[in-house]
């Protein structure tokens, strides 16, 4: 039953994000849920499902991370509109070493997605021991202060020492 309700839920989040309901369009979402299903039973989905929401140390405030994420995205968005737009104005680059302590490997895929998809800014590495991040900003006239509001960003929309996801 839980496996019908991720399915359709997902199948429909699918049609949604096509923005058609074309019979085409829930066959190929149903098709794409099925085989996310199937990809994820073992790992996320189990822990979910067996537990609960309990793999989540506090849903509701993942759910306002999220909301907080897209923000974060549309004002990213903005100001690179706004530097493409002044292009006399020079950029100036930087690559910044960040400490986010000891994380899981989904833990620094879920945090190298969410600043890489943020406009202006773009994980490069982790280092060996998975303690600090590389990342590319496309403006950083202050470097510390860089690093400073990413750090923020990190603890904001993270938390403290990004552990706000109990590793499966």
């Amino acid at each position: 039953m839980r496996a019908l309700i991720f399915i359709l839920l997902a199948a429909a989040f699918w049609v949604f994000l096509g923005s058609t309901l074309q019979w085409v369009a829930a066959l190929a979402g149903v098709f794409m849920a099925v085989l996310l299903y199937f990809y994820l039973r073992k790992g996320l989905l189990s822990t979910i499902f067996d537990k609960g929401w309990g793999g989540w140390k506090d849903p509701i405030s993942a759910v306002f991370g999220i909301v907080r994420y897209f923000w974060t995205v549309a004002i990213s968005n903005v100001r690179v509109a706004r530097l493409i737009i002044d292009f006399r104005r020079p950029v100036r680059p930087a690559v910044l070493k960040v400490y986010v302590g000891e994380i899981g490997e989904l833990e620094q895929t879920i945090v190298a997605n969410s600043i890489t998809l943020t406009p202006g800014t773009i994980t490069v590495d982790f280092s060996d021991d998975g303690q600090y991040m590389y990342v590319h900003v496309l403006e950083a006239d202050d470097v510390d202060a860089a690093r400073r509001a990413l750090l923020g960003h990190l603890e904001t929309h993270f938390g403290r020492g990004l552990k706000w996801w109990k590793s499966p």
